[in-house]
C-alpha cells in the first residue's frame, strides 16, 4: 500500500514542471493544472493525502506578488483547496484590476500626437493596455477620444468594436 511519502515523491516531479504562479494566467486555469496532479494521490487512496496537504502544495507554488499566502482570507483559515482558490481569485482580481485602473488613468493622459505614425502610436499605447481585456469598453472609448477629428472619421468607417480592431483600423490609415 502506498504511503503519503510515496505520493509526494511521485508528485514532486509533476508539480515541479508547473511554473510558480506569478499571475501569468487566470487563477482558475492555474488551479486546475495543480489540482489535476492530485488525482494520483486520490486514486491510491492514501489517507494522509488530505485537503491540508493539497493546500500546502498549492501555497508552495505561489511566487512574486502572490507570496507569501496569508493564513486567513475573509476570516477563514486557508486550509482547503477551495479556500485557497477563493483567496487566489481575490488576490488576482485585486492586483489585476488595480493595475488596469492605473493603466486606464494613464491612458486618458495620452493622445495621437502630430509626430505619431500609426505604428509609433500603437507601440506607445499598447504598453498601457497590457492588463486590459480586448473588449474593454472604457479603454475603447478612451482610445476614440485620443484621435484627431480627421483620423476619428476615417477609423469610424471601419467600425472597430474592440481594441485590436481599433489598432488595425488605425494602421490601415498609413
Amino acid at each position: 500500500m502506498a504511503t503519503l511519502q510515496d505520493v509526494m515523491k511521485s508528485l514532486t516531479s509533476v508539480i515541479g514542471n508547473i511554473p510558480q504562479y506569478t499571475g501569468q494566467e487566470s487563477p482558475d486555469n492555474y488551479y486546475s493544472k495543480i489540482v489535476q496532479t492530485f488525482s494520483y494521490g486520490e486514486i491510491l487512496g492514501v489517507g494522509g493525502f488530505d485537503d491540508v496537504v493539497k493546500t500546502k502544495i498549492l501555497i508552495s507554488k505561489m511566487a512574486g506578488k502572490y507570496a507569501p499566502v496569508p493564513d486567513q482570507h475573509n476570516g477563514n483559515n486557508i486550509n482547503t483547496p477551495e479556500r485557497f482558490k477563493a483567496w487566489i481569485k481575490h488576490k488576482y482580481d485585486e492586483l489585476t484590476y488595480g493595475l488596469r485602473q492605473t493603466s486606464l488613468t494613464k491612458l486618458m493622459q495620452e493622445k495621437f500626437l502630430p509626430s505619431d505614425t500609426p505604428e509609433t502610436y500603437e507601440e506607445r499605447i499598447r504598453l498601457l493596455l497590457l492588463q486590459t481585456p480586448n473588449d474593454n469598453p472604457e479603454a475603447l472609448e478612451i482610445l476614440w477620444k485620443q484621435l484627431p477629428f480627421e483620423l476619428y472619421s476615417t477609423v469610424k468607417i471601419a467600425q472597430p468594436n474592440n481594441i485590436d480592431d481599433f489598432f488595425i483600423a488605425v494602421r490601415n490609415l498609413g
